[in-house]
């Protein structure tokens, strides 16, 4: 009976560790065409380019206006979400922290969620000719919704 104890106890002890394998792709920057965050706790998951027949992926756009400024927008969309991540900027220093744009910054998921700009956060790991990758954290206006652990990489 003891020899059997011990062999019981490490039985238990590897039964509850073992936890779901996760699903979320790891961040890269190498123009992957991918990007992620969990959505109030729930993997949410972009792949491939927006201008797909699909219509799901990700897609890096910019903007100049007449007066001179300048945009940044980073769409994602799958079967579950459509988010649009914009700042008001045409370059910008990778590793700085950028507060997101609100109104053009949002999140339609049954119906539109808009960010908070005190609240939601973009920075960029890459910035050049070839690739804009970076992370993202966002949360609405009425804090219902929270997109953490946020990334994106995307070939120009």
């Amino acid at each position: 009976m003891k020899a059997f104890l011990p062999f019981a106890l490490i039985l238990l002890l590897t039964a509850c560790s073992k936890r779901p394998a996760l699903t979320m792709p790891i961040a890269t920057q190498s123009g992957n065409n991918t990007a992620a965050c969990y959505i109030n706790g729930r993997e949410d998951v972009y792949n491939g380019n927006l201008k797909s027949e699909t219509g799901y992926g990700v897609i890096f756009k910019t903007a100049t206006y007449n007066d001179g400024s300048s945009m940044i927008d980073i769409d994602m969309s799958n079967n579950m979400a459509r988010i649009s991540l914009v700042i008001p900027l045409n370059n910008p220093v990778v590793g700085r922290l950028y507060q997101l744009h609100s109104p053009e910054t949002f999140v339609f998921m049954n119906g539109s969620y808009f960010a908070d700009s005190t609240k939601s956060y973009i920075s960029f790991t890459r910035f050049d000719s070839s690739v804009v990758a970076g992370t993202f954290y966002l949360a609405t206006g009425n804090s219902s919704l929270v997109l953490t652990d946020g990334f994106f990489d995307i070939a120009r």
